[in-house]
This record gives C-alpha cells, sequence and structure tokens, in this order.
C-alpha cells in the first residue's frame, strides 16, 4: 500500500478530523480513508458530462441530438431566471 504525507494540514481540520474519527471508533488513518473513498467515488461534473455526452453523442451518432453542457446551462439559465423572478416578486410585494 502506498502512503499519503500531507503538509501544511491546517490544525482545525486535523482536530475535526481526529473528533470523527474518535466518534466512529476508527484510526484517523481508517477515516480518512473512507472519505476520500467516498469523495473520489463520486463522478466530477466534468465526468458526469463526459459520460452524458458518450451515452448520449450529438454528432452522426445514433443519440438524441442532445450537447449535454448546453442542456445543464440553459437549465441552469432558466433555474436563476425563475429565482430572479421570485426574489423581484417578493421585493414588489414588500414595497
Amino acid at each position: 500500500m502506498a502512503t499519503l504525507q500531507i503538509r501544511n494540514f491546517p490544525d482545525e481540520l486535523h482536530a475535526k478530523l481526529a473528533e470523527r474519527a474518535h466518534a466512529a471508533h476508527m484510526t484517523m488513518s481508517a477515516y480518512a480513508t473512507g472519505v476520500l473513498e467516498r469523495d473520489l467515488d463520486q463522478m466530477t461534473m466534468h465526468e458526469w458530462v463526459a459520460a452524458l455526452d458518450k451515452a448520449l453523442p450529438t454528432r452522426g451518432g445514433a443519440g438524441l441530438g442532445i450537447d449535454a453542457a448546453e442542456l445543464i446551462n440553459q437549465i441552469r439559465d432558466e433555474n436563476e431566471d425563475y429565482l430572479m423572478e421570485g426574489i423581484l416578486g417578493q421585493a414588489a410585494q414588500a414595497a
């Protein structure tokens, strides 16, 4: 097995790690390994978009013709517009 050394590890994080490891009846090493495993098992947004692009090809493939990144941006824009309308509507009602 490999060894990982972390330089300049903040004291606050070290204390929090020690507390959580103790509460879980684990060594700090085992707890930190579990935290890293859970995090690294999750896909990053870039990996997720790449997987979606591969599953739904847009360039002459058999996919649905959806550009995943464009779809995500469109949904974000719509959600932002919806939230802003709600905020502005509440401000107008309060005035």
